[in-house]
């Protein structure tokens, strides 16, 4: 059995508290309550329309909340069939939407993707390969652009651990649900996206604030993430971080 720890749970509870979303802070009115599906959800999206989170066409995130470029929380669901949305805040115009039907026992990330235009994707975990003696990952670029000259590695601490990766398309991301293993690393705290083949770092992180003990470790399931336009400095700069995958 794979870690499931407590801390990750809760802070992923405070996370969800901080950015309104009440739905699933609600206890079930029945005893003892039902499973529930386990929703991440991450807006690699560079489209800067201030959002609002829809399930089933009705409104969960607060009145304050931007689901914009750069979020991330988590959305427990009951299982069955769901239509996740994203629409401009304050408004009914559609940005994305995805229907897919979410397996109690499972966990996923609804990813939204691109600017022009915005699309997303339900991934379901895969984890008949993960290891309790590993640590287990699956690397995604999500960074803007396509081609030869957005050729990525990944790193962790000073160890590549994933190589000349291009930046993914939708079906790529909606696909991408196993993770590969590893026994340890040196420096286990911190990421960073090379320029495919160089020396050249295109983001780079060793505040690991979304998993618990701001470190990788064996027996624990992550995504490490990069998004961003290439080459910008403003808000849509590139970014690099992890999140857990089994929690």
């Amino acid at each position: 059995m794979l870690t499931k720890n407590n801390r990750v749970w809760a802070a992923a509870a405070l996370l969800t508290a901080a950015i309104g979303f009440t739905s699933c802070l609600k206890n079930d009115k029945v005893t003892p309550s039902r499973p529930k599906a386990m929703v991440q959800i991450l807006n690699a999206s560079t489209n800067m329309v201030p959002a609002s989170f829809y399930d089933n066409g009705q409104r969960i995130s607060g009145d304050t909340a931007n689901i914009g470029y750069g979020f991330y929380g988590f959305y427990p669901v009951l299982g069955g069939s769901h239509t996740f949305a994203l629409k401009k805040r304050g408004g009914d115009s559609v940005i994305t939407s995805n229907s897919s039907v979410y397996d109690s026992t499972s966990y996923y990330t609804y990813v939204v993707l691109g600017n022009n235009p915005v699309m997303s994707a339900n991934v379901q975990s895969d984890f008949t390969s993960a290891s309790p003696q590993k640590i287990n990952i699956r690397c995604w670029n999500l960074s803007q652009g396509a081609g030869a000259g957005d050729l990525v590695d990944f790193y962790v601490g000073n160890e590549k651990i994933d190589s000349n990766r291009r930046s993914m398309s939708i079906s790529e991301v909606a696909y991408s649900t196993k993770f590969a293993q590893f026994t340890n690393f040196s420096v286990n705290s911190a990421v960073t996206i090379k320029k495919a083949g160089t020396t050249e770092i295109l983001a780079t992180n060793n505040d690991l604030t979304r998993i618990d003990g701001r470190s990788l470790n064996a027996g624990s399931v992550y995504t490490i993430y990069f998004i961003g336009t290439k080459g910008s400095t403003g808000i849509d700069k590139p970014f690099v971080n992890v999140i857990p995958s089994l929690y």
